[in-house]
């Protein structure tokens, strides 16, 4: 039986056992679909680390990011749809509110490290953005993430990384951080560079530090080193005596690179990030919280990218910003009740921007509501997801039930009228570029 606590009552317990709210860790893979963890079926990459967490909490299957980077991250991060906030690739407006503001007002002690790709002020950074320290890649200026990595901690640019690897910078700053607030409580975002390309080697390389080893093959390794991260942290936590009382969630940012082939269940996937595909846009997650919650659960409740901001609120049990729309809802109910289902639908709105949407990358556009069965595009394209998955052959509405078809088609005109519209474009599989100049960039 799952545990039938409310989110309320299980803080409250916990707060009597440990007089503090709870430590959360938000980690977000960058290009990392659910076909490359083991615990999802994924036979190509050993990842023990994450299968530890999803064996100590609740795996989601259905759960579904933007089709791309900076999308996604603007969704994650604010609870709203792209149509109300996005503008242009890598631009954060300066009147959102996001997780990092909400945690420094609920008390927290607050940390980012890694990824940002929003744009901003690198000397305001901190300030502007609710996090007491930061090390960003990708702050207005991008350099390397990895060998000799190009990090800025706290606005400044980050000395002494001649020939360390970027993602052991990070997660050793990710476990300082923990070893210091030990005793408050602390939100960390940690916004991991791995494993997107460019496909080098890690440390566990014997070649690590010659030139000439970067290759699409390379990803295995980055994917495992990726895992070795969190099972670092996960150590710290548990050193540090405060892993019961930390909420550790693990995402993606959206699926795979395109020039990624990996196996899952049996069968070959074909990785989608940049495409509306379910490849492009299924993400794992994955949250555990010590003992509090029911070991090894599994739920297929669909989760928004949208109900991160709502749901890490909740956590901090701190309110919602009542001036805009908040497009989210909170999952946490699931937490401790993975059969509960709150919402019935997702939706995406995907307009990458002139400055990201070049031939080469050629990326998706478009908007589309879906349940864990059927698709709705904004151009009446529908599919079934579960007989079609890489989206082949339409269907006509007469295929779906017609209660289900007049759902979809409701709430797409209702996102509409709010203001989701975009022209619908799309590339099959095959139209994907899988070119050499793509992976080595």
């Amino acid at each position: 039986m799952f545990k039938q606590l409310t989110l309320s009552a299980l803080l409250f317990c916990s707060a009597l056992v440990m007089a503090q709210k709870p430590n959360i860790i938000l980690i977000v893979a960058d290009d990392l679909g659910v076909e490359c963890l083991q615990s999802y079926g994924g036979e190509s990459y050993e990842t023990p680390n994450l299968n530890k967490l999803a064996e100590s909490g609740v795996q989601f299957s259905h759960c579904f990011s933007q089709p791309y980077s900076t999308s996604s991250r603007l969704k994650l991060m604010t609870g709203r749809y792209n149509f109300r906030n996005y503008k242009d690739y890598r631009v954060l407006p300066k009147n959102e509110i996001h997780f990092g503001h909400l945690a420094k007002k609920a008390g927290y002690k607050t940390g980012i490290f890694g990824k940002w790709h929003l744009g901003g002020n690198k000397s305001t950074f901190n300030k502007t953005n609710g996090f007491d320290e930061s090390i960003l890649w990708n702050i207005n200026s991008s350099g390397s993430r990895y060998r000799s990595p190009l990090f800025f901690k706290n606005g400044e640019k980050l000395k002494d990384s001649i020939d360390k690897y970027g993602p052991d910078v990070l997660s050793r700053q990710v476990q300082g951080f923990i070893r210091k607030n030990k005793n408050e409580s602390f939100f960390v975002y940690y916004p991991m560079v791995l494993p997107h390309l460019p496909y080098q080697i890690t440390p566990t390389n014997p070649n690590w530090g010659k030139k000439g080893f970067e290759n699409i093959k390379n990803f295995k390794e980055m994917v495992e080193y990726m895992d070795k991260m969190i099972g670092r942290i996960v150590i710290t936590l548990k050193k540090m005596k405060v892993y019961d009382n930390t909420v550790i969630i693990f995402t993606a940012d959206s699926g795979s690179h395109v020039g990624i082939v990996s196996k899952q269940n049996g069968k070959l996937v074909y990785g989608a990030d940049g495409h509306m595909t379910n490849a492009g846009t299924n993400v794992p997650l994955i949250i555990c919280w010590g003992d509090e919650l029911e070991k090894g659960a599994k739920s297929d409740a669909l989760i928004d990218f949208s109900d991160f901001l709502p749901s890490l609120a909740e956590i901090m049990e701190i309110d919602l910003p009542t001036d805009r729309k908040i497009d989210g809802v909170s999952f946490t109910r699931l937490l401790t009740n993975p059969n509960y289902s709150e919402r019935t639908y997702t939706f995406c709105h995907f307009n990458p921007g002139k400055t990201v949407d070049t031939p080469s990358k050629r990326l998706d556009t478009g908007n589309f509501v879906r349940d864990k069965k059927y698709k709705l595009y904004g151009n009446g394209e529908l599919f079934n997801l579960e007989s079609d998955p890489l989206e082949l052959s339409p269907l006509t509405s007469d295929k779906v039930p017609s209660d289900v078809y007049n759902f979809l088609m409701k709430t797409m005109k209702e996102m509409k009228a709010e203001g989701s519209i975009v022209p619908v474009r799309r590339y099959k599989t095959g139209e994907i570029t899988r070119s050499k100049e793509i992976i080595s960039k």
